[in-house]
């Protein structure tokens, strides 16, 4: 099944949430540091569903071919192309990196 990019949207939104839940409201109760990393995951899914969206978009506008299906090659053809078409700051793909790095260490 293809996705749309409200698809995306939706995915991306629900991950916030659920960050923004296990940060503001589980976290506090249960006080156990082991929730961060959850937080840490969904806010990552954001950000890759995020991406999805924006590359769903730009292949709709016919801007890309179809990206590549992995987070690297994703990541990628955002970087060189969509970034700097809709002046996205650099530092949005350094989070993306870094979030994905931390999750893989642990």
């Amino acid at each position: 099944m293809i996705q749309s990019r409200q698809d995306f949207l939706k995915k991306a939104e629900k991950h916030y949430l659920s960050a923004n839940h296990l940060l503001n409201t589980t976290l506090p109760a249960i006080k156990d540091p082991k929730l961060l990393l959850g937080v840490v995951e969904n806010i990552f899914l954001c950000i890759d569903s995020s991406i999805d969206a924006l590359l769903c978009h730009e292949k709709e506008l016919l801007l890309i071919s179809p990206p590549p299906q992995s987070f690297e090659g994703k990541l990628a053809v955002f970087q060189t192309r969509t970034a700097p078409r809709n002046k996205i700051d650099s530092s949005f793909v350094d989070l993306a990196v870094a979030m994905k790095e931390l999750i893989e260490l642990h």
